[in-house]
C-alpha cells in the first residue's frame, strides 16, 4: 500500500511540473523581470554621479571661480572708491568757473563802453614803432589817400593807400587811420561789431572822413566838428582840458596846417608854450613823434586849435 501511495504520489508531481512548464508561469520565470527593473535604476543611479562629478555644484563652482580669479590689489580695491571723487571734483569746479568767465567778459564789455577813445588810440599809434613809414602829400585822391592801407568801412572801401605799397600817409590819413584802429578796437572789447560807429552808414562815414579830412573851410571841416557832429565825443576848447590821445587839428601862421595825435603840452613856468605830438610829417621824413610851439614861440596858432576827443560809447548822442 505504501509501496502504490508513493508511486502515485511521484507521477502527480511530474505531472505538475509538466503543467507548470508548459503554461510557462512559474514563480521563477515571474521574478526575472522583477530583477531586471531593480537592476536598470542601479545603472542610472551610477551613471548620474558621473554627470554630477563632471560639473561642480553650485557651491563648488562658486570655490572654483573665487580660486581662478585674482585676487583684487588694496589700490585696486581703493579705486571704485575713488572715481566717484575724481568725477565730483569737476562738476564742483566748473559751475563756478562759467559764471566768472561770463562776469569777467561782462565787466570787461561795461568798462569799455565806459572808457573814452584815448587809450585805443595810444595803443594803436604803437603798432607803428620800428616800422618805415615815409611821408607822402599827392593830390591824386584816386588812387591814394594818405593811409598805409586800404581802409573799409561795412565791406566797402573808403580809403586807399599807395598803390606802390609803400605805406606812404600823411598827417589827416594817418590820424584817420588811427582813428579807425581805435574805434575797432574799443568796439571788439565791448562786444559790438567793430564797423558800428554809433550807427553811421557808408554814406555817413564818407561825409566824417571828408570833414576829418578838412575837404571845405576850416571852421565846418575838420576832425573835432566830425566827431561832434556824428556824436561820438565832443571838442575841447580850454588846453588845460586836453590829455594824451585827443586829436588835434591846428594852423600856423605861414598859412599850412596839421593833424595829430596829442601827447602833452610843452609848459615853462605853468604856461603851455607848445606841444608834443604823433602824425606823419615831411620834418621828420615820415610818422613820428615832434614838437612845435605856439606863437610867439613857434609857428602855432592858438585861435586856430581845434582838439577832438571821442568819448565813451554809452554816452553817444
Amino acid at each position: 500500500m505504501p509501496t502504490r501511495i508513493a508511486s502515485r504520489l511521484k507521477t502527480y508531481s511530474i505531472l505538475l511540473m509538466c503543467t507548470f512548464l508548459l503554461m510557462s508561469t512559474s514563480p521563477w520565470s515571474e521574478q526575472k523581470p522583477m530583477a531586471a527593473d531593480l537592476v536598470a535604476p542601479v545603472e542610472e543611479s551610477v551613471s548620474a554621479p558621473e554627470e554630477v562629478v563632471s560639473e561642480p555644484s553650485p557651491s563648488e563652482r562658486l570655490q572654483v571661480v573665487e580660486q581662478r580669479k585674482p585676487t583684487p590689489s588694496r589700490s585696486a580695491q581703493q579705486q571704485p572708491q575713488q572715481m566717484p571723487q575724481e568725477k565730483s571734483k569737476p562738476q564742483a569746479a566748473n559751475p563756478p568757473a562759467q559764471p566768472e568767465t561770463e562776469q569777467h567778459q561782462d565787466t570787461a564789455s561795461a568798462e569799455a563802453r565806459l572808457q573814452d577813445l584815448n587809450i585805443y588810440v595810444l595803443n594803436a599809434i604803437s603798432t607803428y614803432a620800428g616800422g618805415r613809414y615815409p611821408y607822402l602829400l599827392d593830390n591824386n585822391y584816386a588812387t591814394y589817400n594818405g593811409v598805409t592801407s586800404n581802409i573799409y568801412y561795412k565791406g566797402r572801401l573808403l580809403l586807399k593807400a599807395h598803390p606802390s605799397g609803400n605805406r606812404a600817409s600823411h598827417c589827416v590819413g594817418i590820424t584817420f587811420e588811427v582813428f579807425v584802429k581805435a574805434m575797432r578796437a574799443r568796439n571788439k572789447a565791448a562786444g559790438l561789431d567793430q564797423d558800428d560807429f554809433n550807427g553811421m552808414s557808408f554814406q555817413a562815414m564818407t561825409d566824417f572822413m571828408l570833414r576829418w579830412y578838412v575837404a571845405g573851410p576850416k571852421d565846418t571841416h575838420n576832425l573835432a566838428v566830425a566827431i561832434e557832429k556824428y556824436g561820438l565825443g565832443q571838442r575841447i576848447t580850454n588846453l588845460s582840458s586836453a590829455k594824451a590821445g585827443d586829436f588835434i587839428d591846428f594852423s600856423r601862421t605861414n598859412g599850412t596846417g596839421h593833424a595829430a595825435v596829442l601827447i602833452a603840452w610843452i609848459k615853462r613856468g605853468g604856461e603851455i608854450i607848445g606841444l608834443r605830438y604823433w602824425s606823419s610829417q615831411e620834418s621828420t621824413g615820415g610818422i613820428s613823434y615832434a614838437e612845435e610851439y605856439f606863437h610867439p614861440h613857434g609857428k602855432v596858432r592858438r585861435d586856430r586849435v581845434f582838439i577832438g576827443r571821442v568819448g565813451p560809447i554809452a554816452n553817444y548822442r
